[in-house]
């Protein structure tokens, strides 16, 4: 190989070098808001499932701890807008384009969360736990509403 074909090759490497660089920094530009969303709704399950386990296995903390629970949720509901407004849809992330593409819809869903929260949180509050199950339900509907549109299916998610 001559000298001037090997430099070509290393141009021509090193262009594509460049070249994937470049896209792998664009998805790394959106790693931290990727990561920000998931540790959002991490939050937000974590309260469902703690939720949960309350009401599973009748645990004897008392209803305060579902209502502080239900109150974390409206206050991460109020955060999730604000949290998608970048569209990011590809990469590590398990959002479907439909978010931007449906916008009104969604922040309204993130809006009837916070609604469905915030009514369970009261209802908590008043310590009657057959009293507060219909805003359980009302609460689990909201988030599975936003899942379902806005969420892809278990075998497209990015793995973790």
């Amino acid at each position: 190989m001559t000298l001037r074909k090997l430099l070509i090759a290393l141009v021509a490497l090193l262009v594509l070098g460049i070249g994937f660089t470049f896209v792998e920094a664009q998805e790394d530009d959106d790693a931290p808001e990727i990561a920000y969303r998931q540790r959002l709704m991490k939050g937000h399950g974590a309260s469902m499932g703690s939720i949960g386990d309350f009401l599973k296995y009748k645990l004897p903390y008392g209803s305060n701890h579902v209502a502080v629970h239900a109150k974390n949720i409206s206050e991460y509901a109020t955060l999730i807008p604000a949290a998608f407004e970048k569209k990011i849809a590809d990469g590590k992330t398990d959002a479907k384009p439909e978010v931007w593409d449906n916008w009104d819809d969604f922040v309204a869903k993130a809006n009837a969360l916070n609604v469905a929260a915030t009514e369970l949180s009261a209802a908590a509050a008043g310590g009657d736990m057959r009293a507060m199950m219909p805003n359980v339900k009302a609460l689990g509907d909201a988030c599975r509403g936003c899942h379902n549109d806005y969420r892809k299916p278990e075998e497209e998610r990015y793995p973790r």
